[in-house]
């Protein structure tokens, strides 16, 4: 079973900001796990979001 991070965990362990990450669960941008009332994301879900939320920039030569 994948490890399951507190909003707090995902935030220390992957460099986003906590508000940000209650902002895409509250959009349902991010896959997230109910545990009775708390929220917990996993390590895929978290890569997932980056994978589709970040760009690259290219430098014209």
């Amino acid at each position: 079973m994948e490890k399951l991070y507190t909003v707090k965990e995902a935030s220390q362990n992957f460099g986003m900001s906590v508000s940000l990450y209650r902002k895409a669960i509250r959009l349902r941008q991010i896959e997230f796990v109910k545990v009775g009332k708390a929220v917990r994301l996993t390590e895929s879900a978290i890569k997932e979001y980056f994978d589709n939320h970040t760009s690259t920039i290219s430098v014209a030569k």
